[in-house]
Protein backbone atom coordinates (compact mmCIF):
# COMPACT_ATOMS: atom_id res chain seq x y z
CA UNK A 1 0.00 0.00 0.00
CA UNK A 2 1.00 3.58 -0.56
CA UNK A 3 1.24 6.47 1.36
CA UNK A 4 -1.22 9.05 0.93
CA UNK A 5 1.55 11.60 0.00
CA UNK A 6 2.63 9.42 -2.57
CA UNK A 7 -0.95 8.31 -3.92
CA UNK A 8 -1.58 12.09 -4.68
CA UNK A 9 1.76 13.12 -6.25
CA UNK A 10 1.09 9.83 -9.05
CA UNK A 11 -2.58 10.22 -9.33
CA UNK A 12 -1.68 13.83 -10.50
CA UNK A 13 0.96 13.10 -12.75
CA UNK A 14 -1.15 10.14 -14.23
CA UNK A 15 -4.60 12.67 -14.71
CA UNK A 16 -2.00 15.45 -16.14
CA UNK A 17 -0.72 12.50 -18.94
CA UNK A 18 -4.62 11.34 -19.33
CA UNK A 19 -5.25 14.53 -20.41
CA UNK A 20 -2.28 15.47 -22.16
CA UNK A 21 -2.64 12.13 -24.45
CA UNK A 22 -6.63 11.97 -24.76
CA UNK A 23 -7.38 15.65 -25.47
CA UNK A 24 -5.74 15.76 -29.12
CA UNK A 25 -7.73 12.43 -29.87
CA UNK A 26 -10.83 14.38 -28.70
CA UNK A 27 -10.21 17.42 -31.33
CA UNK A 28 -9.19 15.22 -34.35
CA UNK A 29 -10.96 12.12 -34.45
CA UNK A 30 -13.79 13.33 -37.18
CA UNK A 31 -17.41 12.27 -36.59
CA UNK A 32 -17.00 9.99 -40.09
CA UNK A 33 -14.62 8.13 -38.49
CA UNK A 34 -16.16 7.14 -35.19
CA UNK A 35 -17.73 4.09 -34.82
CA UNK A 36 -21.66 5.00 -34.46
CA UNK A 37 -21.22 8.18 -33.28
CA UNK A 38 -24.00 9.75 -35.10
CA UNK A 39 -26.32 6.80 -32.99
CA UNK A 40 -24.80 7.76 -29.92
CA UNK A 41 -25.10 11.56 -30.33
CA UNK A 42 -28.76 10.86 -31.17
CA UNK A 43 -29.66 9.90 -28.00
CA UNK A 44 -27.01 11.49 -25.74
CA UNK A 45 -28.91 14.95 -27.65
CA UNK A 46 -32.10 13.75 -27.03
CA UNK A 47 -31.93 12.59 -23.83
CA UNK A 48 -30.00 16.32 -22.87
CA UNK A 49 -32.54 18.68 -25.14
CA UNK A 50 -35.51 16.29 -23.23
CA UNK A 51 -34.32 15.22 -20.10
CA UNK A 52 -36.17 11.98 -20.40
CA UNK A 53 -36.35 8.87 -22.41
CA UNK A 54 -37.12 8.70 -26.54
CA UNK A 55 -40.36 6.74 -26.98
CA UNK A 56 -41.55 4.60 -29.65
CA UNK A 57 -42.55 6.69 -32.40
CA UNK A 58 -39.52 9.22 -31.87
CA UNK A 59 -36.77 6.46 -32.05
CA UNK A 60 -38.80 5.16 -35.15
CA UNK A 61 -38.58 8.57 -36.63
CA UNK A 62 -35.14 9.11 -35.72
CA UNK A 63 -34.18 6.62 -38.75
CA UNK A 64 -30.83 5.34 -38.84
CA UNK A 65 -29.69 7.85 -36.55
CA UNK A 66 -31.92 6.74 -33.79
CA UNK A 67 -30.60 2.94 -33.74
CA UNK A 68 -29.41 2.94 -30.61
CA UNK A 69 -32.80 4.64 -29.22
CA UNK A 70 -34.01 1.88 -27.89
CA UNK A 71 -31.58 0.46 -26.20
CA UNK A 72 -30.42 1.17 -22.65
CA UNK A 73 -30.00 4.95 -22.26
CA UNK A 74 -27.71 5.51 -19.05
CA UNK A 75 -24.74 4.68 -20.59
CA UNK A 76 -24.70 8.70 -21.46
CA UNK A 77 -25.36 9.86 -18.15
CA UNK A 78 -21.69 11.66 -17.74
CA UNK A 79 -22.52 13.10 -21.31
CA UNK A 80 -25.25 14.70 -20.70
CA UNK A 81 -24.15 15.95 -16.96
CA UNK A 82 -21.34 17.59 -19.49
CA UNK A 83 -23.59 19.01 -21.67
CA UNK A 84 -25.88 20.55 -18.86
CA UNK A 85 -22.92 21.61 -16.60
CA UNK A 86 -21.27 23.49 -19.68
CA UNK A 87 -23.58 24.01 -22.20
CA UNK A 88 -21.20 25.67 -24.43
CA UNK A 89 -20.76 25.30 -28.42
CA UNK A 90 -21.64 22.41 -30.20
CA UNK A 91 -23.12 19.45 -27.94
CA UNK A 92 -21.53 16.91 -30.45
CA UNK A 93 -18.51 17.88 -29.47
CA UNK A 94 -19.27 18.44 -25.59
CA UNK A 95 -20.58 15.77 -25.13
CA UNK A 96 -17.52 13.88 -26.14
CA UNK A 97 -15.79 14.86 -22.84
CA UNK A 98 -18.23 12.35 -21.08
CA UNK A 99 -16.08 9.66 -22.97
CA UNK A 100 -12.79 11.24 -21.96
CA UNK A 101 -14.66 12.01 -17.97
CA UNK A 102 -15.62 8.38 -17.89
CA UNK A 103 -12.06 7.04 -18.87
CA UNK A 104 -10.40 9.05 -16.49
CA UNK A 105 -12.39 6.98 -13.72
CA UNK A 106 -10.99 3.63 -16.12
CA UNK A 107 -7.79 4.83 -15.11
CA UNK A 108 -8.08 5.97 -11.93
CA UNK A 109 -9.81 2.55 -10.67
CA UNK A 110 -6.88 0.62 -12.02
CA UNK A 111 -4.87 2.74 -10.20
CA UNK A 112 -6.35 1.99 -7.05
CA UNK A 113 -6.64 -2.35 -7.79
CA UNK A 114 -2.96 -1.97 -9.10
CA UNK A 115 -1.76 -0.79 -5.20
CA UNK A 116 -4.26 -3.76 -3.91
CA UNK A 117 -3.22 -6.42 -5.97
CA UNK A 118 0.80 -6.32 -6.83
CA UNK A 119 3.95 -4.66 -4.96
CA UNK A 120 4.28 -1.08 -4.55
CA UNK A 121 6.84 -0.19 -7.92
CA UNK A 122 6.42 -0.55 -11.60
CA UNK A 123 3.79 -3.63 -11.02
CA UNK A 124 1.12 -1.36 -9.29
CA UNK A 125 2.01 1.76 -11.74
CA UNK A 126 1.74 -0.91 -14.80
CA UNK A 127 -1.96 -1.66 -14.61
CA UNK A 128 -3.08 2.43 -14.87
CA UNK A 129 0.28 3.09 -16.84
CA UNK A 130 -1.09 0.46 -19.51
CA UNK A 131 -4.35 1.58 -19.69
CA UNK A 132 -3.01 5.46 -19.56
CA UNK A 133 -1.73 4.52 -23.48
CA UNK A 134 -3.89 1.46 -24.46
CA UNK A 135 -4.53 2.98 -28.22
CA UNK A 136 -8.09 1.60 -28.65
CA UNK A 137 -9.44 2.64 -24.81
CA UNK A 138 -7.79 5.96 -25.57
CA UNK A 139 -9.50 6.10 -29.35
CA UNK A 140 -13.07 4.94 -27.77
CA UNK A 141 -12.46 7.49 -25.03
CA UNK A 142 -11.75 10.42 -27.42
CA UNK A 143 -15.91 10.29 -28.74
CA UNK A 144 -19.41 10.29 -27.86
CA UNK A 145 -20.25 6.56 -26.93
CA UNK A 146 -22.06 4.01 -23.97
CA UNK A 147 -18.70 1.85 -24.28
CA UNK A 148 -16.03 4.43 -21.82
CA UNK A 149 -18.75 4.94 -19.50
CA UNK A 150 -19.65 0.98 -19.00
CA UNK A 151 -15.01 0.35 -19.18
CA UNK A 152 -15.61 3.44 -16.07
CA UNK A 153 -18.18 1.16 -14.17
CA UNK A 154 -16.73 -2.23 -14.08
CA UNK A 155 -13.60 -0.77 -13.37
CA UNK A 156 -14.89 0.53 -10.56
CA UNK A 157 -17.12 -2.76 -9.76
CA UNK A 158 -13.56 -4.53 -10.03
CA UNK A 159 -12.31 -2.35 -7.00
CA UNK A 160 -14.78 -2.70 -5.22
CA UNK A 161 -14.58 -6.95 -5.47
CA UNK A 162 -11.07 -6.59 -4.57
CA UNK A 163 -11.88 -4.62 -1.61
CA UNK A 164 -14.60 -6.58 -0.37
CA UNK A 165 -12.38 -10.03 -0.77
CA UNK A 166 -9.40 -8.30 1.13
CA UNK A 167 -11.42 -6.70 3.93
CA UNK A 168 -14.59 -7.93 3.90
CA UNK A 169 -18.52 -7.59 3.16
CA UNK A 170 -20.02 -4.60 4.56
CA UNK A 171 -23.65 -3.33 4.02
CA UNK A 172 -22.49 0.00 2.86
CA UNK A 173 -20.49 -2.07 -0.20
CA UNK A 174 -23.30 -4.26 -0.95
CA UNK A 175 -26.03 -1.93 -1.81
CA UNK A 176 -22.87 0.48 -3.98
CA UNK A 177 -22.08 -2.64 -5.42
CA UNK A 178 -25.72 -3.49 -6.57
CA UNK A 179 -26.25 0.01 -7.40
CA UNK A 180 -23.33 0.24 -9.90
CA UNK A 181 -24.26 -3.04 -11.50
CA UNK A 182 -27.65 -2.46 -12.31
CA UNK A 183 -26.64 0.84 -13.55
CA UNK A 184 -23.76 -1.39 -15.61
CA UNK A 185 -26.98 -3.01 -17.37
CA UNK A 186 -28.19 -0.29 -18.67
CA UNK A 187 -25.44 1.14 -20.18
CA UNK A 188 -24.76 -1.70 -22.63
CA UNK A 189 -25.70 -5.40 -22.54
CA UNK A 190 -21.97 -6.30 -23.01
CA UNK A 191 -21.35 -5.09 -19.41
CA UNK A 192 -23.44 -8.09 -18.13
CA UNK A 193 -20.25 -10.11 -18.40
CA UNK A 194 -19.26 -8.50 -14.74
CA UNK A 195 -22.56 -9.77 -13.01
CA UNK A 196 -21.35 -13.67 -12.82
CA UNK A 197 -17.56 -12.42 -11.63
CA UNK A 198 -19.12 -9.39 -8.96
CA UNK A 199 -21.46 -12.53 -7.43
CA UNK A 200 -18.64 -14.63 -7.72
CA UNK A 201 -16.58 -12.44 -5.87
CA UNK A 202 -19.26 -11.90 -3.46
CA UNK A 203 -20.03 -15.18 -3.00
CA UNK A 204 -16.42 -16.31 -1.85
CA UNK A 205 -16.00 -13.12 0.71
CA UNK A 206 -18.37 -14.87 2.74
CA UNK A 207 -16.55 -17.77 2.76
CA UNK A 208 -13.78 -16.20 3.10
CA UNK A 209 -14.45 -13.98 6.01
CA UNK A 210 -16.68 -16.56 7.86
CA UNK A 211 -20.01 -14.81 7.13
CA UNK A 212 -22.97 -16.43 9.23
CA UNK A 213 -25.83 -17.56 7.23
CA UNK A 214 -28.25 -15.60 8.43
CA UNK A 215 -26.01 -12.45 7.93
CA UNK A 216 -25.53 -13.63 4.01
CA UNK A 217 -28.95 -14.37 3.55
CA UNK A 218 -29.60 -10.16 4.84
CA UNK A 219 -26.29 -9.26 1.92
CA UNK A 220 -28.11 -11.33 -0.68
CA UNK A 221 -31.81 -10.03 0.25
CA UNK A 222 -30.30 -6.40 0.13
CA UNK A 223 -27.93 -6.95 -3.00
CA UNK A 224 -31.01 -8.61 -4.86
CA UNK A 225 -33.31 -5.74 -4.08
CA UNK A 226 -31.00 -2.53 -4.74
CA UNK A 227 -30.40 -3.93 -8.14
CA UNK A 228 -33.53 -4.83 -9.01
CA UNK A 229 -34.89 -1.03 -7.70
CA UNK A 230 -31.92 0.11 -9.87
CA UNK A 231 -32.26 -1.15 -13.13
CA UNK A 232 -35.59 -3.24 -13.07
CA UNK A 233 -37.64 0.26 -13.85
CA UNK A 234 -35.77 0.43 -17.33
CA UNK A 235 -36.75 -2.75 -18.38
CA UNK A 236 -40.64 -2.23 -17.56
CA UNK A 237 -40.63 0.60 -19.51
CA UNK A 238 -39.13 -0.96 -22.45
CA UNK A 239 -41.72 -3.42 -22.13
CA UNK A 240 -44.43 -1.24 -22.28
CA UNK A 241 -43.13 1.53 -24.58
CA UNK A 242 -41.87 -0.82 -27.30
CA UNK A 243 -44.36 -3.29 -27.39
CA UNK A 244 -43.01 -6.16 -25.75
CA UNK A 245 -40.00 -5.47 -26.72
CA UNK A 246 -38.10 -6.20 -22.84
CA UNK A 247 -34.34 -4.99 -24.01
CA UNK A 248 -35.34 -3.08 -27.10
CA UNK A 249 -32.69 -5.09 -29.23
CA UNK A 250 -35.68 -6.46 -31.57
CA UNK A 251 -36.83 -2.49 -32.23
CA UNK A 252 -32.51 -1.87 -32.85
CA UNK A 253 -32.42 -5.13 -35.21
CA UNK A 254 -35.43 -3.76 -37.11
CA UNK A 255 -33.78 -0.32 -37.48
CA UNK A 256 -30.74 -1.60 -38.55
CA UNK A 257 -31.40 -4.63 -40.74
CA UNK A 258 -33.14 -1.87 -42.57
CA UNK A 259 -30.80 1.28 -42.78
CA UNK A 260 -27.95 -1.49 -43.51
CA UNK A 261 -29.95 -3.89 -45.95
CA UNK A 262 -29.26 -6.89 -43.55
CA UNK A 263 -31.18 -10.10 -43.08
CA UNK A 264 -33.16 -9.45 -39.49
CA UNK A 265 -33.00 -13.05 -38.65
CA UNK A 266 -29.72 -14.51 -38.81
CA UNK A 267 -27.58 -17.43 -37.01
CA UNK A 268 -24.68 -19.03 -37.41
CA UNK A 269 -23.08 -21.89 -35.26
CA UNK A 270 -21.31 -20.85 -32.62
CA UNK A 271 -18.57 -23.72 -33.60
CA UNK A 272 -18.27 -21.95 -36.33
CA UNK A 273 -17.42 -18.81 -34.36
CA UNK A 274 -14.43 -20.23 -32.33
CA UNK A 275 -13.41 -21.97 -35.31
CA UNK A 276 -12.85 -18.73 -37.62
CA UNK A 277 -9.59 -17.25 -37.30
CA UNK A 278 -10.58 -14.17 -39.02
CA UNK A 279 -12.86 -13.71 -36.22
CA UNK A 280 -9.90 -13.65 -33.80
CA UNK A 281 -7.12 -11.98 -35.46
CA UNK A 282 -9.86 -9.53 -35.84
CA UNK A 283 -10.95 -9.28 -32.19
CA UNK A 284 -6.98 -9.79 -30.97
CA UNK A 285 -6.01 -6.56 -33.24
CA UNK A 286 -8.81 -4.51 -32.77
CA UNK A 287 -8.71 -4.81 -29.30
CA UNK A 288 -5.49 -3.08 -29.07
CA UNK A 289 -5.75 -0.63 -31.68
CA UNK A 290 -7.75 -0.37 -35.14
CA UNK A 291 -9.42 3.28 -35.93
CA UNK A 292 -12.08 4.67 -37.63
CA UNK A 293 -14.96 2.08 -39.00
CA UNK A 294 -12.57 -0.96 -38.24
CA UNK A 295 -10.66 0.21 -41.44
CA UNK A 296 -7.48 2.18 -40.29
CA UNK A 297 -5.05 -0.10 -39.35
CA UNK A 298 -1.39 -0.21 -37.13
CA UNK A 299 1.79 -1.82 -38.61
CA UNK A 300 1.41 -5.53 -38.54
CA UNK A 301 4.43 -6.27 -36.45
CA UNK A 302 2.56 -3.96 -33.60
CA UNK A 303 0.00 -6.70 -33.67
CA UNK A 304 2.66 -9.74 -33.56
CA UNK A 305 4.51 -7.94 -30.79
CA UNK A 306 1.03 -7.64 -28.73
CA UNK A 307 0.33 -11.07 -29.35
CA UNK A 308 3.73 -12.23 -28.31
CA UNK A 309 3.43 -10.31 -24.94
CA UNK A 310 0.19 -12.17 -24.46
CA UNK A 311 1.41 -15.88 -25.11
CA UNK A 312 3.46 -14.73 -22.92
CA UNK A 313 1.78 -13.57 -20.09
CA UNK A 314 -0.28 -17.05 -20.62
CA UNK A 315 2.86 -19.11 -20.50
CA UNK A 316 3.62 -16.87 -16.96
CA UNK A 317 0.02 -17.66 -15.46
CA UNK A 318 0.14 -21.04 -16.48
CA UNK A 319 3.39 -21.43 -14.55
CA UNK A 320 1.99 -19.86 -11.72
CA UNK A 321 -1.19 -22.56 -11.92
CA UNK A 322 0.98 -25.33 -12.08
CA UNK A 323 3.35 -24.45 -9.08
CA UNK A 324 -0.14 -24.08 -7.12
CA UNK A 325 -1.81 -26.98 -7.87
CA UNK A 326 1.41 -28.70 -7.20
CA UNK A 327 1.50 -27.33 -3.28
CA UNK A 328 -2.65 -27.34 -2.79
CA UNK A 329 -3.04 -30.99 -1.30
CA UNK A 330 0.07 -29.72 0.96
CA UNK A 331 -1.66 -26.76 1.85
CA UNK A 332 -5.03 -27.51 2.31
CA UNK A 333 -5.59 -27.72 5.39
CA UNK A 334 -3.86 -24.73 6.27
CA UNK A 335 -5.99 -22.95 4.07
CA UNK A 336 -9.28 -23.96 5.70
CA UNK A 337 -7.99 -22.78 8.97
CA UNK A 338 -6.15 -19.34 7.76
CA UNK A 339 -9.11 -18.51 4.75
CA UNK A 340 -7.93 -15.28 4.40
CA UNK A 341 -5.09 -16.88 1.83
CA UNK A 342 -7.91 -17.20 -0.40
CA UNK A 343 -8.56 -13.93 -0.63
CA UNK A 344 -5.77 -13.50 -3.41
CA UNK A 345 -6.53 -16.35 -5.27
CA UNK A 346 -10.28 -15.36 -5.49
CA UNK A 347 -9.43 -11.95 -7.09
CA UNK A 348 -7.84 -13.49 -10.27
CA UNK A 349 -10.61 -16.04 -10.34
CA UNK A 350 -12.47 -12.98 -10.66
CA UNK A 351 -10.88 -11.41 -13.41
CA UNK A 352 -11.07 -14.56 -15.20
CA UNK A 353 -14.40 -15.10 -14.89
CA UNK A 354 -15.08 -11.47 -15.75
CA UNK A 355 -12.91 -11.91 -19.26
CA UNK A 356 -14.26 -15.02 -20.07
CA UNK A 357 -17.63 -14.53 -19.76
CA UNK A 358 -17.21 -11.02 -21.46
CA UNK A 359 -15.25 -13.27 -24.25
CA UNK A 360 -17.77 -15.99 -24.24
CA UNK A 361 -21.17 -13.25 -24.54
CA UNK A 362 -19.15 -11.84 -28.19
CA UNK A 363 -19.09 -14.68 -29.14
CA UNK A 364 -22.54 -15.58 -29.31
CA UNK A 365 -23.40 -12.41 -30.78
CA UNK A 366 -21.50 -12.66 -33.11
CA UNK A 367 -23.35 -16.06 -34.26
CA UNK A 368 -26.37 -14.18 -33.60
CA UNK A 369 -25.16 -11.11 -35.92
CA UNK A 370 -25.64 -8.67 -32.92
CA UNK A 371 -22.48 -7.82 -33.02
CA UNK A 372 -19.28 -8.79 -34.80
CA UNK A 373 -15.66 -8.91 -34.03
CA UNK A 374 -14.58 -6.06 -32.80
CA UNK A 375 -12.02 -5.46 -29.60
CA UNK A 376 -14.36 -2.93 -27.91
CA UNK A 377 -16.93 -5.53 -26.70
CA UNK A 378 -13.65 -6.39 -24.46
CA UNK A 379 -13.90 -3.06 -22.78
CA UNK A 380 -16.42 -4.09 -19.91
CA UNK A 381 -13.23 -6.30 -18.70
CA UNK A 382 -10.61 -3.92 -20.10
CA UNK A 383 -9.00 -3.91 -16.13
CA UNK A 384 -9.26 -7.56 -15.59
CA UNK A 385 -7.62 -8.66 -18.34
CA UNK A 386 -4.92 -5.70 -18.36
CA UNK A 387 -4.20 -7.34 -14.61
CA UNK A 388 -4.07 -10.57 -15.86
CA UNK A 389 -1.68 -9.34 -18.67
CA UNK A 390 0.79 -7.92 -16.11
CA UNK A 391 0.10 -10.22 -13.30
CA UNK A 392 1.17 -13.37 -15.88
CA UNK A 393 3.91 -11.89 -17.32
CA UNK A 394 5.21 -10.78 -14.06
CA UNK A 395 5.98 -14.37 -13.45
CA UNK A 396 8.09 -15.33 -16.34
CA UNK A 397 11.24 -15.62 -13.13
CA UNK A 398 13.86 -13.05 -13.30
CA UNK A 399 12.32 -11.35 -16.93
CA UNK A 400 9.12 -10.71 -15.27
CA UNK A 401 9.45 -7.52 -14.75
CA UNK A 402 11.58 -6.59 -17.50
CA UNK A 403 8.99 -7.99 -19.67
CA UNK A 404 6.24 -5.48 -17.63
CA UNK A 405 8.10 -2.81 -18.28
CA UNK A 406 8.64 -3.09 -21.71
CA UNK A 407 5.04 -3.49 -22.27
CA UNK A 408 4.43 -0.86 -20.96
CA UNK A 409 6.98 1.26 -23.14
CA UNK A 410 6.12 -0.17 -26.10
CA UNK A 411 2.66 0.14 -25.65
CA UNK A 412 2.89 4.01 -25.08
CA UNK A 413 5.46 4.33 -28.08
CA UNK A 414 2.76 2.57 -30.10
CA UNK A 415 -0.08 4.75 -28.65
CA UNK A 416 1.81 8.47 -29.69
CA UNK A 417 2.92 6.61 -32.68
CA UNK A 418 -0.95 5.76 -33.63
CA UNK A 419 -1.83 9.33 -33.37
CA UNK A 420 0.57 10.73 -35.56
CA UNK A 421 0.37 7.84 -38.18
CA UNK A 422 -3.38 8.61 -38.51
CA UNK A 423 -3.60 12.65 -38.36
CA UNK A 424 -1.21 11.87 -41.70
CA UNK A 425 -4.47 9.77 -42.95
CA UNK A 426 -5.99 10.98 -46.51
CA UNK A 427 -9.40 11.06 -45.79
CA UNK A 428 -12.29 11.40 -48.57
CA UNK A 429 -13.41 14.74 -49.21
CA UNK A 430 -17.29 13.73 -48.47
CA UNK A 431 -16.04 12.89 -44.88
CA UNK A 432 -13.32 15.99 -44.07
CA UNK A 433 -16.96 18.18 -43.28
CA UNK A 434 -17.28 16.16 -40.23
CA UNK A 435 -14.41 16.74 -38.25
CA UNK A 436 -13.65 19.19 -35.90
CA UNK A 437 -10.26 20.63 -37.15
CA UNK A 438 -8.93 21.91 -40.31
CA UNK A 439 -6.89 18.59 -40.37
CA UNK A 440 -7.44 15.70 -42.41
CA UNK A 441 -7.52 13.21 -39.31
Amino acid sequence: MLDPMRISRQLLIIVFVYFLIRLPWLFSVPMAEAPDEFSHYWVLRFVAEHMRLPSAPEVAAGGPSGVYGSLPQLGYVPHVLVCKIAPIGDLSLVGRFGSILAGLVTVVAAYFIGAEIFEAGILALSLPLILLFHPQLVFVNSYSNSDSTTCALTAVILYICVRVLKRGVTMRQTILLAFLLGWTVLTKYSGIAILPAALLALLCAFFVHQISLARIIQYLSLFAGTFAITCGWWFAHSMQEFHGDVLGTRTMRETWARTYNRPLEFHLPVSHVIKDKIFWSTVHDSYWGVFGYMTRFLPGQVYYSYLGYLIAAIAGGVKLIIEKLSTLKRDSSDLLVHRQKLATPAIWLTFALCCFINIAAMVVGASMNLGGAQGRYLLPSEVALIALIVGGLSRLGKFGKCAVISLVVFNAAVCIGAFFMLMNTKLPASTQGYGFTTRLY
